[in-house]
């Protein structure tokens, strides 16, 4: 569940274009003190939903927005946004059969790829420090023939505030290929690069059942960010 609460605070906010500029303090302010914009009722309605709501991918706002729909295509098929779920503020997931055995304690992580000249200033060095970084924390190796291979584009990027990153990932395992759109934005650019691949491996390794989460969980979690927004 930190992993939902991680998302919820950081992702979603990373805007392409300049149409976006004026939104984005205004976005920003909302998502890190809705405490001035929510009351209580509104605030646990509002987490509620973000944490259970799932809609298809195609035909939603992502999809439709215009800002949002010049980052499509670049890697993903339109048969794998056929497949995604989810909402804007946690991103969208295909997980199929996939698995990660718990035997298997070596992964393939490639260098995400650019997509437009804004994206090109994130270097292949930049992936391979996080890479390195996520598999020191949860106790991996890095091998090219690993079991599972973890792939991905930069399709979105934000340099103002708060700096971001907004990626197309696919993580392939004998089993099935588990599919990731969303966003993450924090303090720095290295940062936002970081927590998304960590967040990418730790999703795969532990949350990639598909399994809901449980009421009594997300009731807890709504409480605890309902007590940080209102200090």
């Amino acid at each position: 569940m930190k992993t939902i609460a991680f998302w919820f605070i950081l992702g979603g906010t990373a805007l392409f274009g300049q149409e976006a500029q004026q939104d984005r303090a205004a976005l920003y302010d909302r998502f890190f003190n809705p405490k001035g914009y929510l009351t209580e009722t509104e605030l646990n309605a509002l987490l509620e939903r973000i944490i259970f709501v799932r809609e298809p991918f195609l035909g939603s706002w992502m999809h439709r927005n215009k800002e949002y729909s010049r980052s499509l295509g670049h890697f993903f098929t339109q048969e794998e946004y056929r497949k995604l779920e989810g909402n804007p503020a946690l991103g969208y997931f295909y997980v199929g059969n996939f698995k990660w055995l718990p035997s298997w304690k070596e992964v393939s992580i490639e260098p995400f790829a650019p997509t437009t000249p804004d994206t090109k200033i994130v270097k292949p060095a930049a992936w391979r420090i996080a890479a390195d970084a996520a598999c020191r924390k949860h106790g991996l190796s890095r091998r090219p023939d690993a079991p599972i291979k973890i792939t991905g584009a930069l399709v979105g990027i934000n340099l103002e505030k708060p700096l971001g990153v907004y990626l197309e990932v696919r993580v392939r395992s004998p089993h099935d290929t588990l599919l990731f759109r969303g966003g993450i934005g924090k303090g720095t650019l290295g940062d936002a690069i970081g927590a998304a691949v960590d967040f990418v491996v730790a999703y795969a390794m532990g949350m990639g059942d598909g399994k809901p989460v449980p009421k009594e969980e997300a009731k807890a979690l709504l409480e605890n960010i309902q007590r940080k927004a209102q200090k």
